[in-house]
């Protein structure tokens, strides 16, 4: 597996969210988020151009370098908050919108299926994607 995070920034480090200038796409996608040492697999919530919202339990830390892998995207970032079965992720480089326009059609496509995230992971699975 490659190398995660930004260089100069401690895991141990707190990042601090900054207030939010772009515009969230809000899906409800299955996602893979993975760290150096595990993988897990959580929904997507909400993303920007600049970081992403996801759930699931067993999330990594605050600090924590992660690569997110949704509809055969991947972005590298950093857990800038996590409260519960929630954490905010900061990409180390913006999104392009179209991938951001992406991933609204893939949960769009979904809800008109009537697929929730466990479905349509189950779909990907069978598809052999995930």
């Amino acid at each position: 597996m490659g190398a995660f995070g930004r260089k100069g920034l401690s895991p141990a480090e707190p990042v601090r969210p900054e207030k939010r200038s772009r515009r969230r796409a809000t899906v409800t996608l299955p996602c893979n988020l993975d760290t150096p040492v595990a993988r897990r697999r959580v929904t997507l919530v909400d993303i920007t151009s600049v970081g992403a919202h996801v759930g699931g339990t067993g999330l990594p830390q605050v600090g924590s370098f992660v690569q997110l892998k949704v509809a055969g995207a991947m972005a590298f970032g950093t857990v800038i908050w996590r409260r519960d079965e929630n954490c905010g992720l900061e990409f180390d480089a913006p999104l392009a919108e179209e991938a951001i326009a992406r991933f609204r059609e893939t949960a769009d496509h979904a809800a008109e299926l009537g697929l929730d995230a466990g479905l349509l992971r189950a779909k990907e699975d069978w598809a052999g994607r995930g």
